[in-house]
C-alpha cells in the first residue's frame, strides 16, 4: 500500500500508525506500507528520513509533481489542514483525491456558498465547499463518512467557518474494510453513524450552523483572535488577555526550501 501524505513534515503519522495498529492489538509491521511525503522542504525530508530509517520512505516536490508509486497496490491519501493551502478549490481538490483507494482529508470549510479564499500565515487559503466536495466524491463512487465537525474562526480576514475530518474509501475496496470492521464493534457503529448519503453534507453544514449559539460564536471569535491556530475552541474558554496576535503577512514564505541551508541546518541539528 501506498500511503501519501501532503505536508509530511517529519512524518510523525508513522508514529500514529503504529500506535493504532497496537491499541488494535494487531501486527505493527509497515514493510509493506510505501510512505510518499508531498513535502516542499529537502530539510524536513532529510530529518523525517532520519527519524525513520525502518520505512519505505520516498519524497516529491509537491501534490502537482506526484508519481503514484507502481508497487503498491492500494493508495491512501492523508492531508491535515494542508490542502486548503495547496489547492485552489475544491474542483481541484476533488479531482486529486480521485486515482486513490481511500483518504482522510481535516481541513477548513466555508460556512457560506462556494469556496472562501483568504490569507494565512503568508500564504493563500482556501476554505473548501463541504458540500460540493462530500458530493462529488460520492458521485465519484466513495463511501463518505464525517468523522469530526466543529465551529472555528479565521482571526485575519474575522471570517467565521467549520472544520471538518473526512474519511472517503472507494466502493470496491469497501466490502473487505468492513469485513475487517466486524472485529471492532466500536469503530464499526461510529462510522456507520457518520455515513453521508446525496444531500446529508448541506444538512450536516445547517445544523453545525444552527446549534453554535450567538454567545458561542463571539467565545470562539475572541479566543481565536487571541490563539489564531485551527482547532476545537476550549468550552469553557481559558483566560485570555483580549490583544490579538499578529497576523501572517501576505506573500511571505517561510518554507526553508534552500537545499545548501536545509543541508547545513540539518547538519547542525545532528551534529554531524
Amino acid at each position: 500500500m501506498e500511503f501519501c501524505e501532503l505536508g509530511s513534515t517529519l512524518f510523525g503519522s508513522v508514529e500514529k500508525i503504529l500506535l493504532n495498529m497496537r491499541l488494535l492489538g494487531v501486527d505493527d509491521d509497515l514493510s509493506r506500507v510505501y510512505f510518499t511525503g508531498l513535502e516542499h522542504s529537502t530539510y524536513l525530508q532529510q530529518v523525517a528520513a532520519v527519524l525513520h530509517p525502518e520505512c519505505k520512505l520516498a519524497f516529491q516536490d509537491g501534490w502537482k509533481k506526484w508519481q503514484k508509486n507502481l508497487v503498491a497496490q492500494k493508495r491512501l491519501f492523508l492531508s491535515r489542514f494542508v490542502a486548503s493551502y495547496a489547492m485552489a478549490d475544491t474542483a481541484t481538490l476533488a479531482q486529486w483525491l480521485q486515482p486513490f483507494d481511500a483518504f482522510t482529508v481535516t481541513d477548513v470549510f466555508h460556512l457560506g456558498e462556494g469556496d472562501f479564499h483568504t490569507w494565512d500565515l503568508g500564504l493563500e487559503m482556501t476554505f473548501f465547499d463541504f458540500s460540493s466536495l462530500v458530493e462529488k466524491m460520492l458521485a465519484e463512487g466513495f463511501m463518505i463518512f464525517v468523522t469530526e465537525m466543529y465551529p472555528d474562526h479565521h482571526a485575519y480576514k474575522n471570517q467565521d467557518c467549520f472544520v471538518a475530518r473526512l474519511f472517503g474509501i472507494k466502493k470496491e475496496a469497501a466490502p473487505a474494510f468492513q469485513e475487517k470492521l466486524k472485529a471492532y464493534p466500536q469503530i464499526e457503529e461510529f462510522l456507520q453513524e457518520s455515513a453521508l448519503k446525496p444531500g446529508d453534507a448541506q444538512m450536516y453544514k445547517n445544523n453545525l450552523a444552527t446549534r453554535v449559539t450567538p454567545a458561542r460564536w463571539e467565545a470562539i471569535r475572541a479566543y481565536k483572535q487571541e490563539y489564531p491556530v485551527w482547532g476545537e475552541t476550549p468550552d469553557p474558554l481559558p483566560a485570555i488577555t483580549g490583544k490579538p496576535r499578529q497576523p501572517g503577512v501576505p506573500g511571505a514564505n517561510f518554507v526553508i526550501n534552500h537545499p545548501q541551508l536545509a543541508d547545513a541546518i540539518n547538519q547542525a541539528l545532528l551534529r554531524k
